[in-house]
């Protein structure tokens, strides 16, 4: 597992990924989010929603990065211990 080969206190995990806002979505990210559940039956997940599966796989988040100009962010996780 991807787990067994990280330090607690040390280690990070970095995701790069379209995270759809709670409130008024930027049309790039509506479309991806519509394109996803049409093609593959999937989501785009909010960062309440990266939040919970990031904590159910025993992790949590430190930081998270964005600029005004894009749809996607940097998630900064680690393990939760």
């Amino acid at each position: 597992m991807q787990r067994d080969a990280l330090t607690p206190g040390y280690s990070k995990l970095l995701i790069h990924d379209h995270i759809a806002p709670d409130t008024v979505a930027h049309p790039h990210t509506t479309a991806y989010d519509l394109t996803m559940m049409v093609m593959v039956a999937g989501e785009e997940r909010s960062e309440v929603h990266w939040r919970a599966l990031l904590k159910s796989a025993g992790y949590r988040i430190v930081k998270t990065w964005s600029s005004p100009l894009a749809v996607q962010k940097a998630i900064e996780a680690e393990l939760d211990v």
